[in-house]
């Protein structure tokens, strides 16, 4: 059994135990150094400390948005691999090496979302929430093509 494999029975087991996946479990279960999950962790509270609060910075520049008077709303700030951060939408779409850069981040989010429609479509048998996220997948499967024609 590979590691992959451990990690993933671990989870099904707290899942199994708890009818549901809460991450205070994951941890509780992972305190045992003999778990597959303890390797998993950060067991340095500094160390922790410090990417917890770097995980932080992320979620906080990611939730800064812009808003709109049609009641939409945009990201100030965008992901920028090639870069190494963040940068103003407006720096990006006027950097076309920074604008690829987001645009082959964004083609990674759109397939995770195509994956996970995917999973919902097999195991979703019939009737109308099966018919809505196939609705979803098509939207989904649009928008893929149109962010393969921008690059």
């Amino acid at each position: 059994m590979t590691r992959k494999d451990k990690v993933i029975a671990a989870l099904k087991d707290i899942y199994t135990k708890h009818g549901i996946l809460r991450p205070a479990d994951v941890v509780e279960a992972a305190l045992n150094p003999k778990s597959p999950l303890h390797g998993c962790f950060e067991w340095d509270d500094d160390k922790a400390a410090k990417q917890y609060r770097l995980d932080q910075a992320r979620k906080l520049i990611r939730e800064v948005r812009v808003e709109y008077a049609d009641q939409l709303s945009a990201p100030v700030f965008v992901h920028v691999e090639t870069a190494g951060g963040y940068l103003p939408v407006q720096a990006v779409v006027e950097n076309e090496s920074h604008l690829q850069s987001a645009i082959r981040e964004l083609k990674r989010q759109i397939r995770g979302v195509n994956e996970t429609i995917t999973s919902l479509v097999s195991l979703v048998e019939t009737g109308e929430t099966r018919k809505r996220i196939r609705t979803i997948a098509s939207h989904v499967a649009e928008a893929e093509k149109e962010a393969d024609a921008i690059a």
